[in-house]
């Protein structure tokens, strides 16, 4: 069955059909069991992405845990509100991880649960089914720990929630009305009122890192107002509005975050080696490799004057500059022939 991925996902990458091959495919996975157990152990890794894809497309962010950790760390899934978990492929590797789980789910934690108990892998000799353990599988013993039904549903644990969903999570995969289902529960009762979207946003301090995905219900882009410089743009450009259209990321660098700061290089692509104030302006020393533009967009406190640049033999730079008066931003090109090479701005 590889070959026939191979042959799929090769005819896609060349721009040629292969929907009917692909239908035609997945219809067998989906109706006889041998192609179905060799799709769950092919290199898609379905039974883990058929989770995690869905949460994502839905604008949700998903994060893996190390289940080893667990037994490493005391309070690893402190952090956590909600975590999906599926032994249909990875198995836990002892009875005291589930202590931590269940731990977990009673102080407040919503457990998410998907599997069949059908994998083979069950029945191989382990820790839930030697000696004084006789389980199916190693879910059993958590919901024994957890005293709660093996069954479809929500299921109260202290504080917390089990939720079983007892499908291959393969499966979801093969299924857009099992995977709305699936999906549905969950944001039921994790997010309720949540509304899916078809984008994330990632602030770290004045860096908007955001991108609109595709392959969502939505294929509305993204729009982000404000006062921006856009790090991609190769003149880190002023931008008050940015569209992003899906499969387009974007990292924008949000002005309004150093208002108080009255100098600051925002974009370079440069190593900067000195960047002092002087009593007229300032002074930067850098470096680029030899054949490149230096490229470099500066917040200023003040009115731009002058610029002159000089390298390291004493040669003045033919340099180009252009200032923003609204923003107090300057964008700086000149070529660079690998030298150290002293910037000074009035």
């Amino acid at each position: 069955m590889n070959e026939r991925f191979i042959s799929v996902i090769s005819k896609k990458r060349a721009g040629l059909d292969a929907s009917n091959e692909e239908e035609e495919l997945f219809s067998q996975i989906e109706k006889e069991e041998a192609y179905y157990n060799d799709y769950v152990t092919s290199g898609p890794f379905p039974h883990f992405f058929s989770m995690a894809l869905p949460m994502i497309k839905a604008g949700i962010p998903v994060r893996p845990i190390q289940f080893e950790n667990l037994s490493r760390y005391d309070g690893c899934l402190d952090d956590y509100k909600c975590i999906l978990l599926s032994y249909e492929w990875m198995k836990p590797q002892s009875a005291a991880d589930h202590c931590k789980i269940a731990d977990w789910v009673r102080r407040g934690g919503t457990l998410i649960y998907t599997g069949d108990r059908k994998n083979p892998y069950h029945r191989v000799q382990a820790w839930w089914n030697t000696g004084e353990m006789n389980y199916k599988d190693p879910s059993s013993h958590l919901f024994e720990i957890l005293n709660v039904p093996e069954q479809n549903g929500i299921h109260k644990a202290g504080e917390g929630k089990v939720i079983i969903f007892k499908t291959s999570p393969a499966r979801l995969s093969l299924s857009e009305t099992l995977t709305d289902s699936w999906l549905r529960v969950i944001l039921d009762e994790t997010q309720p009122g949540y509304t899916k979207r078809n984008h994330f946003i990632m602030n770290r301090g004045p860096y908007k890192i955001a991108t609109c995905m595709e392959e969502c219900k939505s294929k509305d882009p993204l729009i982000l107002k404000g006062n921006f410089i856009d790090m991609l743009n190769d003149h880190f450009t002023c931008v008050e509005e940015k569209c992003i259209r899906p499969g387009e990321v974007s990292i924008l660098f949000d002005l309004d975050k150093i208002k108080n700061e009255k100098e600051r290089i925002i974009g370079t692509t440069a190593r900067i080696d000195k960047f002092v104030r002087e009593k007229k302006g300032y002074e930067i020393t850098l470096k680029a490799a030899m054949g490149i533009d230096v490229l470099m967009r500066l917040k200023l406190d003040g009115d731009l004057k002058k610029i002159k640049a000089v390298d390291e033999e004493g040669d003045i730079k033919n340099i180009d500059y252009s200032f923003d008066k609204q923003h107090s931003t300057v964008f700086i090109r000149f070529p660079s022939t690998n030298q150290s090479t002293v910037v000074v701005i009035e």
